[in-house]
């Protein structure tokens, strides 16, 4: 996130969100005016004045401190008498950075300076004044608070690690700041602020630097490219300086970053609506703050009830704010505020950018995002909603409709509103859609078995539309049904394709039996019939065939003579009862014609269809001439039972005879035949 020109990591950021961020100060904090304290190195040399020493270029502090002090040096009362003679004060800096702390009671500050500027910057930040520790007494690693001298303070010199064999004791003897070190660098993100790669104190700061969890560490510094920072395990954050002495930038960068912290919930409302009420911009930092914005749900909300410009939707998308829109997962109350952002602002007046959107994440909606836009689509003004954008948008969510729906209801509110906008080919879809089936397993009944035969489960399969009876009824009665003069071929050709699919998934569960279908044998008849009352769902569709072959045959009823050819030839039984029916519907052909079709594609013994021959022989056969009246009776003749051990094969047949001619002649029609029979036929004796 860039603050007042530094790029602070999104992880930073959050951590001191969180209150789990930890600044380590260093000698750079408190160089600056007021407090104008030396370097470790400078107070070394200053240590070092009038001893006939002098510190070399290749020397480290500590050693130096060491020898001095082995010589006789009082180097902790010489140190501390250089850091108060000039009495310093605290800098705006140590105040930002105590600054960073406004949530908590108090802040998380580790510093390797000996300097009191901390507590002296302290006044009026917090409600009471924070806990101060000096090493070697360090509160736990893993859970404090307050300003730590893990080094020592000038309150208590004789503590200060100054010397080689101070830094011994603080970090390998008795260890007391590498175990705090340790655990403060597992539990914390922490940030390092006035040191530079190559200090001294930073050499044994990084010995108590864990080897994983590399990405907690930051460091705010001017040379970030300097490859020795990785070495020790610290993300570089840059800030750029002007000139060798001008560390502003580092100070307004901080200062930038406290104000972000110390943001009230006003404060950002204003400045998220500002920003949002105008498309989105080059400026950086102003971006950044809407991208803020987006990690947290109210800020979120205020970006939502300001931008209206139709830019966000691709700079959020490309910045993978939207990724969960177009995911399986349950959406994050910051999606639902997007989801609904996007659905109410721009489904109408630009949906062409979220189609867009909805193409570059290949096709994928989320589940409750499909539902918010059908839901807009729902209660959407009519006058904003025009029928070409709505045939689009009920196009692209039929597409991308999730695999299984809570409830049809979404689908059954798009096709409502195509009815309103009298868009009958989106209306076929929707009923398309609904009409779709689903197979289910289930285990069944099994008879109980001796023993020795071994038993396998018996299975109940279901393959039924996924909607319910009464929501695609309406579909059908209220938009289809009153306009089959436009959507009859097409919807008919629809409806059987979904029979034919449904039949073929249960007959691969079925295969010793291909013409068996449960839908068929719970149908008794193609027309409205009284044992029919307790409709399914999946007697819509039928219902939907029958009527959609009635106006062809009357109207198109050389549409309807195709159909008719298909249908009888299809392996279904629930299609060929369609066929039938459909021929006593036809208008063209005569009696006799309508006789010779029967014979030509249809079994006169087919079981499934038994009901829709009668029906059509019953108003044919009366009006036929006496040739095709001779042709039926042959083809009821020439029916034998097949022979079986137990039964009456010729009695079985004469049976069948009867039962053919006197169901759609009337029995005194089959006396009549019998006692002036021109023609044989078997009956029983």
């Amino acid at each position: 996130m860039k603050i007042k020109g530094i790029d602070f990591p999104r992880q930073l950021v959050n951590a001191l969100r969180d209150d789990k961020l930890v600044v380590f100060a260093g000698a750079g904090v408190s160089m600056g005016d007021p407090a104008n304290l030396p370097s470790f190195r400078g107070l070394t040399r200053a240590v070092a004045r009038g001893t006939g020493r002098t510190l070399q270029d290749d020397e480290s502090e500590d050693q130096f401190l060491g020898l001095l002090r082995y010589s006789g040096t009082d180097v902790h009362t010489r140190a501390k008498q250089e850091l108060s003679q000039e009495n310093p004060h605290s800098t705006d800096l140590h105040r930002d950075l105590l600054r960073l702390y406004p949530k908590s009671k108090s802040p998380l500050i580790v510093t390797t300076n000996f300097d009191l500027l901390f507590e002296q910057a302290v006044d009026g930040l917090f409600d009471s004044e924070p806990d101060v520790f000096r090493a070697p007494a360090l509160p736990l690693g893993r859970k404090f608070s307050g300003i730590v001298h893990v080094h020592g303070a000038l309150d208590r010199p004789d503590e200060m690690v100054l010397t080689d064999a101070d830094f011994g004791r603080a970090y390998l003897t008795e260890g007391w700041a590498r175990s705090f070190l340790v655990e403060v660098f597992r539990s914390f993100t922490v940030l390092f602020v006035g040191y530079s790669h190559n200090d001294t104190i930073m050499n044994y700061l990084s010995r108590a630097l864990p080897v994983s969890e590399t990405d907690r560490r930051f460091a705010l510094t001017h040379d970030a490219k300097d490859s020795r920072w990785q070495n020790l395990g610290i993300v570089p954050i840059e800030y750029i300086k002007t000139s060798d002495n001008d560390h502003g930038p580092l100070l307004r960068g901080v200062h930038g970053l406290a104000n972000h912290a110390r943001r009230s919930i006003l404060d950002w409302q204003r400045e998220i609506t500002e920003i949002a009420q105008k498309p989105p911009t080059l400026d950086d930092e102003a971006m950044d703050v809407i991208k803020d914005a987006l990690t947290d749900e109210t800020k979120t909300r205020f970006f939502t009830d300001a931008a209206t410009s139709v830019e966000w939707v691709a700079w959020l998308d490309e910045r993978d704010n939207l990724d969960g829109l177009f995911g399986s997962g349950e959406l994050s109350e910051r999606d639902v505020l997007l989801s609904n952002w996007l659905a109410r602002q721009f489904l109408c007046e630009h949906p062409d950018e979220l189609f867009l959107s909805i193409g570059r994440h290949h096709m994928r909606v989320n589940p409750a995002f499909w539902r918010q836009l059908c839901r807009t689509i729902e209660s959407c003004e009519d006058a904003k909603l025009d029928c070409e954008i709505l045939s689009r948008w009920v196009s692209l969510l039929l597409a991308t409709a999730p695999a299984q729906l809570e409830s049809e209801h979404p689908l059954f509110c798009l096709g409502e509103r195509c009815i309103k906008n009298k868009l009958l080919d989106r209306v076929v879809d929707v009923f398309d859609a609904m009409a779709a089936s689903r197979v289910v397993v289930k285990r069944g009944f099994s008879w109980p078995v001796s023993d020795e035969e071994e038993q396998s489960p018996r299975m109940d399969i279901e393959c039924a539309p996924v909607s319910d009876h009464h929501t695609i009824n309406e579909l059908w009665t209220n938009g289809l049904k009153p306009n089959l003069d436009l959507v009859a071929e097409t919807l008919l050709a629809t409806v059987i394709e979904h029979l034919t699919t449904q039949h073929r998934t249960l007959t691969t569960w079925q295969e010793a039996n291909r013409d068996w279908n449960p839908v068929s044998d719970s149908r008794s008849a193609i027309e409205p019939h009284e044992q029919d009352k307790y409709p399914e769902t999946i007697d819509v569709l039928i219902d939907a065939a029958r009527d959609c072959l009635e106006w062809l045959a009357t109207n198109r009823p050389e549409k309807a003579a195709q159909w008719c050819d298909r249908l009888a030839g299809e392996e279904s039984p629930l299609l060929r009862r369609l066929a039938v029916h459909a021929l006593s519907f036809h208008n063209d052909p005569n009696s006799s014609e309508k006789i010779e079709w029967l014979l030509a594609c249809m079994d006169l013994y087919d079981h499934a269809a038994h009901h829709e021959l009668f029906v059509c022989l019953r108003k044919t056969y009366p009006k036929a001439d006496q040739r095709q009246r001779m042709a039926v009776i042959d083809a009821v003749q020439a029916y034998r039972a097949p022979i079986q051990e137990d039964e009456d094969t010729k009695t079985k047949t004469a049976y069948r005879h009867f039962s053919r001619v006197g169901m759609w002649r009337g029995g005194l029609g089959v006396a009549l035949l019998i006692c002036f029979r021109p023609f044989r036929l078997a009956v029983p004796q």
